[in-house]
C-alpha cells in the first residue's frame, strides 16, 4: 500500500499548476510552442474570425501571475503575409532560433501561400517563406505534430476541404491515412502513405493530441476516427480513450497500445503534454460527443504499462475547455487559452456521432455539422501552495475584459511573482 500511495503522490507532484493565458487575440483552436523558455502563440480564431496574431511570453525571468509580460509580435510580420489560419501545425527548428507553421484553415475560404508553410525567426523576429516545398503534402487541418530530438517533425491526421483551400464545394470534405515529417535540418518534405509503413496500422484521426516519447515514440491519444464513406463525405466517430496508437519514429512502424486503468472519457481537442520524467503522459479538459459540453479534469498515461491514472484533486477545478494549447515549462503545465463563451463557429469543429451511420447519397453529400465554439471563460488557475496536497483556486471574476488588450487571468496565492527557474533546452 505504501508503495502505491508513494507511487500516486509522485504522479500528482508530476501535475503542473495551469494558468489560463492572458488576452491577446486568437483565444481558441491557436498552436503554441515553446522555445528557449519562451512560449509563442500564433493565430487561431478570435471573436470576428481567423486571425494571424503572434504573441509570446518569456518565462525565464520571473513574472507576475496577475499580469503575464505577453509581447504582441504581430507587427513584425510588416509586408509579409502572415497565415491566417487556425487548426494548424507548429513545430520548433532543430537549432532553436525559428519556428514553423503548416497548414490549417479559415474562414474566408483563403488559399494560403505554400499550404501555409511559414518561418518565423525568434532572433531577428522575421518571418518568411521555406523554400523547401517539394513532396509537401496536400494542405489539411485538425492535424497534430510532434517532433523528435533531431529536429524531424512528424505530421499525422487531418482533413481538407474548402476551409483548407481543397475544394470549392462546402459539402466535400476528405481525409488522408498517411504520416508526413519535416527534417527541419536538412529541409526535406516526405509523406509516408499506409503502404509504407508496418504494423497495426490507424484509420485516420481528427482533433486528437500527438505527443514524442523519449524514445522516439509518437503517442496518439483521442480525437476522432475518420472514415471516407465516399469521393465527398467523412464520418467521424469517436476513438476510446483505451485505443492508444503508437508510432515507432526509428523503424516507421505503427502499435495499437490497449490502455487500462482508470480511462477517461472520450474527447476532442484536447491538451497533451509529456512530463519531465520522459514517460508520463498529462492530458487536459477537451470536447465531448456534445457541442455545449466540456471537460476540466486532468489523467496521466503511463507509457511504461500503457496505464491510466486520475489523480484526485481538491479545490475548484478549471473551466471546462477544449480548443486550447498546452506546453510544459520546467516542470509544469502551462494551458493556454480556450472557448468558453460563445462567439462564432469555427472553420472546422465536427460534430460527431458515437453511433455509426448510414452513408448519405454520393449525388447529395451531407456537410459535417459544427459545434458552437465559447471563448473566454471565467478567471481559473492552479497555484501551488505549501500543502502536501495541490489544489485548484479560483480568482475573482474580472468584470471587463478587453479583447485587444492582453492582461492576466490567473492569480497567486502567497505571492504576486512566480520565481525564476533554472533556465532549460525544451525537448525539439
Amino acid at each position: 500500500m505504501a508503495r502505491n500511495t508513494l507511487a500516486l503522490l509522485l504522479l500528482i507532484s508530476l501535475i503542473p499548476y495551469l494558468v489560463p493565458a492572458a488576452n491577446p487575440l486568437g483565444s481558441v483552436f491557436q498552436a503554441a510552442v515553446l522555445i528557449n523558455n519562451t512560449i509563442y502563440v500564433h493565430g487561431g480564431e478570435g471573436v470576428s474570425g481567423t486571425i494571424s496574431n503572434l504573441y509570446s511570453l518569456d518565462t525565464s525571468q520571473p513574472w507576475s501571475t496577475t499580469n503575464p509580460p505577453w509581447t504582441d509580435l504581430t507587427s513584425n510580420a510588416g509586408t509579409f503575409t502572415v497565415p491566417q489560419t487556425s487548426f494548424q501545425a507548429m513545430w520548433p527548428a532543430a537549432d532553436g532560433k525559428s519556428f514553423y507553421i503548416w497548414g490549417g484553415g479559415n474562414h474566408y475560404y483563403t488559399i494560403q501561400a505554400q499550404s501555409g508553410f511559414a518561418q518565423y525567426n525568434v532572433v531577428t523576429g522575421t518571418w518568411s517563406l521555406p523554400s523547401a516545398i517539394s513532396g509537401m503534402p496536400v494542405q489539411k487541418r485538425d492535424l497534430r505534430v510532434a517532433w523528435s530530438s533531431s529536429g524531424v517533425a512528424y505530421l499525422w491526421g487531418g482533413w481538407s476541404d474548402i476551409f483548407s483551400g481543397y475544394t470549392t464545394n462546402s459539402t466535400t470534405s476528405h481525409i488522408f491515412p498517411e504520416m508526413a515529417t519535416f527534417d527541419t535540418t536538412k529541409l526535406i518534405w516526405n509523406v509516408f502513405n499506409v503502404t509504407n509503413t508496418t504494423g497495426q496500422v490507424p484509420p485516420p484521426r481528427v482533433a486528437h493530441t500527438a505527443t514524442m516519447l523519449s524514445n522516439g515514440q509518437m503517442v496518439i491519444i483521442g480525437g476522432l476516427i475518420g472514415t471516407q464513406l465516399n469521393e465527398t463525405y467523412v464520418d467521424l466517430n469517436f476513438a476510446t480513450m483505451a485505443d492508444i496508437p503508437v508510432f515507432d519514429t526509428y523503424t516507421t512502424t505503427w502499435t495499437l497500445r490497449n490502455a487500462t486503468g482508470n480511462i477517461p472519457d472520450v474527447r476532442r481537442y484536447s491538451a497533451a503534454v509529456l512530463s519531465s520524467d520522459g514517460f508520463s503522459i498529462i492530458i487536459c479538459c477537451g470536447g465531448t460527443q456534445s457541442s455545449t459540453v466540456q471537460l476540466n479534469d486532468v489523467a496521466v498515461l503511463d507509457s511504461r504499462t500503457w496505464s491510466w491514472t486520475r489523480p484526485a484533486i481538491s479545490g475548484t477545478l478549471p473551466t471546462p475547455r477544449m480548443g486550447h494549447s498546452a506546453v510544459m515549462v520546467n516542470g509544469q503545465m502551462i494551458v493556454l487559452f480556450d472557448n468558453k463563451r460563445r462567439r462564432r463557429r469555427p472553420p472546422s469543429s465536427p460534430t460527431p456521432t458515437p453511433i455509426p451511420r448510414k452513408p448519405p447519397d454520393t449525388e447529395t453529400p451531407r456537410p459535417t455539422p459544427l459545434p458552437s465554439v465559447h471563448i473566454f471563460p471565467p478567471v481559473r488557475a492552479r497555484i501551488p501552495i505549501a500543502s502536501p496536497t495541490h489544489r485548484w483556486v479560483t480568482h475573482p471574476p474580472i468584470p471587463t475584459i478587453t479583447l485587444t488588450s492582453p492582461i492576466a487571468l490567473a492569480t497567486t496565492l502567497n505571492s504576486s511573482i512566480m520565481p525564476s527557474r533554472p533556465t532549460r533546452t525544451p525537448m525539439a
